[in-house]
């Protein structure tokens, strides 16, 4: 329909305030762009009964409170690539892309969002938030406990989650699996670092030429049906040196 530009103008921080955007307030099937060098927006959050074309934070400051988070839908793109330090978002998101520093974290406080993809920066995704497919390629993400993903890869980021995955791939980053979550099926590949400190059920764990496998529960080892272990995998148990004893266990030998 438009494009809204959120300026501050009105110092107030209100989602709501004419005064804070060039175009007016954000209304359904609008573009919102939030610009660097504005009031952070922490008034008015609630605003779950708006559906955007597509929202675009590249804002040095933050959006959302302590106690509140931005409610919003967003039917497209949802790009969060600011200079602040939290932004939290709760709604319907077809697509959320977060690029931050290191020291900022974008918090999923709850909705559904069909794909997410981390380049950099921090993303927790919380309890009451469902993620369909994670990408995370740069920065940490933290999952607490809540609907598995579909599809969760892993390539030079760390993501330390509570849910389980239908389909996870490792490749050159960090998966950290705790809690009791069920798991499908996990592929480590090259550079890939697999780290189980579950209890919860793996299906099928298949590890490839340069990843590494770490058995960190002190108490338990995780349920594991088959496990594949390929040419230069490396396995690391923890130091009561018992095994995964999986249903099956399966060992290839490097190729050549």
């Amino acid at each position: 329909m438009a494009t809204k530009i959120w300026t501050g103008g009105a110092s107030n921080g209100d989602w709501t305030d004419a005064g804070n955007w060039s175009g007016g307030v954000p209304v359904n099937g609008d573009d919102v762009f939030i610009p660097e060098g504005a009031e952070a927006i922490t008034t008015n959050l609630g605003q779950s009964a708006v559906t955007l074309d597509s929202l675009t934070v590249t804002f040095a400051q933050d959006i959302g409170t302590a106690a509140a988070s931005l409610e919003i839908n967003v039917s497209g793109v949802c790009t969060i690539a600011g200079r602040g330090s939290t932004y939290k978002i709760n709604g319907t998101i077809a697509d959320l892309v977060v690029q931050l520093p290191e020291s900022a974290t974008c918090y999923l406080s709850g909705g559904t969002t069909a794909d997410a993809d981390l380049v950099s920066g921090n993303l927790q995704i919380e309890a009451a938030a469902t993620v369909t497919n994670l990408y995370a390629n740069g920065g940490s993400v933290t999952a607490l406990a809540g609907t598995v993903f579909t599809f969760l890869g892993v390539n030079g980021a760390q993501v330390e989650t509570l849910r389980g995955a239908t389909t996870a791939h490792v490749v050159n980053g960090r998966l950290i699996v705790q809690g009791t979550s069920a798991w499908t099926t996990v592929f480590g590949w090259q550079g890939g670092i697999l780290d189980i400190r579950t209890t919860g059920t793996m299906a099928a764990v298949d590890m490839n030429s340069g990843s590494q496998l770490l058995i960190m529960n002190a108490t338990q080892d995780p349920a594991v049906t088959n496990l594949f272990i390929r040419g230069t995998a490396n396995v690391q148990r923890n130091a009561r040196g018992i095994s995964l004893n999986p249903t099956t266990t399966s060992e290839f030998a490097a190729a050549g």
